[in-house]
């Protein structure tokens, strides 16, 4: 890219420059027109209409801004290497920014990190400390809302005929398909296909999509899921639906306060 721009430069340099023969014209009368009718006259190019001279004085501008234009960003041109880590810096910094707080401007980030590395601001006193208060902040009304997401989701679903509810609403089980086979008992590991999502739909766990059936002790999953699944039949295709209180709690598997929903199947107890 380099030896380009460097063969362009001298050609750009004698467009540009070789008006400047007439700069005594500019100090005429006729001024800036003159000059460039002086010019346009020996190169037997210049006739009467106006837009032919000012695209004429367009042109130089054009070519003045673009020699402008290389010279700046010579100076700026990256290696490979260079480009590279700037990108791999890049991703870290943004993998990073997502996982401390999804409440922030992005120019406003990006503005403070240019005026850092320019030296024209003082750096934060205890950022992360600062940010860790604003966390907490959020992090509190995340958590109230969700729960409340929940509540008002379990309640809604309690009142729909077919839905079995334990643990005063904070369990709510659907049979999707009966079964016809023996029951799974408390303490047993029944063989099945599950799926697990949140309340907004995003899918921690499928089985079917793997095609790939677990046989899981019950005792060592939640208890909102051990009890959902205790008494179902082999055969049986169930629905469970299960508060935070039942689940991971407040924390949450993967967000705060985390209502999940389990599709279940079972195919041996």
């Amino acid at each position: 890219m380099l030896e380009c721009v460097y063969k362009i430069i001298p050609l750009l340099m004698s467009v540009l420059f070789f008006p400047l023969r007439y700069f005594s014209s500019f100090t005429n009368s006729t001024g800036v027109c003159s000059a460039f009718q002086s010019y346009l006259i020996e190169k037997k190019i210049y006739t009467q209409q106006r837009k032919h001279s000012v695209n004429t004085l367009l042109k130089c501008i054009y070519f003045t801004l673009l020699l402008t234009l290389f010279t700046s960003c010579n100076k700026n041109i990256c290696s490979p290497e260079k480009e590279e880590v700037s990108e791999c810096l890049g991703d870290i910094l943004w993998n990073d920014l997502r996982k401390e707080s999804t409440d922030y401007d992005l120019e406003i980030v990006l503005e403070t990190i240019r005026k850092n590395s320019q030296g024209k601001r003082e750096v934060s006193k205890n950022p992360r400390t600062i940010l860790s208060k604003h966390l907490e902040k959020t992090s509190e009304r995340e958590t109230v809302t969700a729960l409340k997401r929940a509540e008002d989701f379990l309640a809604n679903l309690s009142s729909q005929k077919g839905s079995t509810i334990f643990l005063s609403g904070k369990l709510v089980y659907t049979i999707l398909n009966p079964g016809n086979g023996p029951k799974v008992k408390k303490d047993s590991s029944p063989l099945m296909h599950f799926s697990e999502k949140d309340l907004d739909g995003e899918i921690l766990y499928d089985t079917y999509k793997s095609n790939s059936p677990i046989r899981l002790e019950l005792d060592g999953t939640i208890l909102g899921f051990k009890l959902g699944v205790t008494g179902m039949q082999v055969g049986e295709r169930r629905e469970i639906v299960v508060h935070p209180d039942f689940a991971y709690k407040k924390l949450g598997k993967t967000k705060p306060n985390q209502l999940l929903i389990y599709d279940v199947t079972i195919l041996e107890e």
